[in-house]
């Protein structure tokens, strides 16, 4: 069964990872089932689909192929979450893949103990590390690690701008600081730590399906952060995400791209002005990124910390 070459793939031309991820996920959207992708070193070159046991003729695409290495195709594969039941080599540099839509089980969360923040580096249940700290979360290279900034198991933000507790706890919902009110100040310092962390996870794993935003790994909770220029400790988490240093550069992601991954901007647009070397990595503000229509999968995954947490 021969079918035409829909609008949605890329020209000629080396491969965006995001333009093949999306188009890859077009075909799926429409075909379901699994997946025989037929990869020809350097171009995708056939794509068959298959409902169960029983495989429809192949489809290919005749006019335009995809420009793209069968490593890059690799990295798009894990990216979008789907299963390799078999990779074939059929002849020189011809690989065929066969696909499947089946979700790895979700791993374990890592769990330390402690966590102590001093200036730029912070020392994690008894080892030391630099980190690269930003104002609602701090990231450590060596271990590919965000983990999200907290007090007493609630967010919280070290940027100057962020209001006291006398303009919090008596100034008008509706005054404005900069760009949020109060009550987006409120709202944002009463989240639970855990909540967001299941909103970042969620949303940064939409991100790297899509192409746009690093690979994600296992979540982590951290059962007493603190800093040492502070008292006291709290609970916080985060999880493992690739460092972007690392990739290659790729066309700047735009709003369109966020919208198809299902995952919404945040309220001053800093998701897209900060992208590292154009991918989406910075999740947090007062009003930050947030996954759409995606509350039961959020709070399932803020429950599974919290049972963690109270077993850890």
């Amino acid at each position: 069964m021969r079918f035409r070459l829909p609008s949605w793939l890329p020209k000629p031309g080396l491969a965006d990872p995001a333009d093949l991820a999306m188009a890859l996920g077009r075909v799926w959207d429409e075909r379901r089932g699994a997946l025989s992708i037929l990869v020809s070193n350097p171009t995708v070159e056939a794509v068959t689909s298959r409902f169960g046991a029983r495989p429809l003729p192949q489809q290919v695409i005749p006019a335009r192929k995809f420009v793209c290495s069968v490593t890059l195709f690799r990295q798009v594969v894990r990216q979008m979450e789907l299963t390799v039941l078999s990779e074939r080599r059929i002849s020189a540099g011809r690989y065929l893949f066969d696909l499947q839509q089946r979700p790895a089980p979700e791993a374990e969360p890592l769990v330390f103990s402690h966590c102590i923040v001093r200036g730029n580096r912070c020392v994690l249940d008894g080892d030391s590390y630099n980190i690269l700290c930003g104002n609602w979360a701090f990231y450590v290279p060596a271990l590919q690690l965000k983990i999200l900034h907290a007090r007493q198991g609630l967010r919280w933000c070290l940027h100057e701008s962020r209001p006291g507790a006398g303009v919090l706890a008596t100034a008008p919902s509706d005054q404005r600081l900069g760009p949020y009110s109060v009550e987006d100040w409120r709202r944002a310092l009463a989240t639970p730590v855990l909540r967001r962390v299941a909103e970042n996870h969620v949303s940064a794993r939409r991100l790297a399906k899509a192409g746009v935003g690093p690979a994600v790994g296992r979540r982590a909770l951290i059962s007493a952060l603190s800093y040492e220029a502070e008292g006291g400790s709290s609970l916080s988490g985060g999880f493992e995400v690739a460092n972007l240093t690392a990739y290659l550069p790729r066309r700047q992601t735009q709003l369109a791209d966020l919208a198809r991954a299902q995952v919404s901007l945040d309220h001053i647009g800093s998701a897209l002005r900060q992208q590292i070397r154009g991918y989406v990595s910075d999740l947090d503000s007062v009003i930050g990124v947030y996954p759409l229509d995606a509350e039961d999968e959020v709070r399932a995954r803020e429950g599974e910390l919290m049972k963690v947490a109270a077993g850890a």
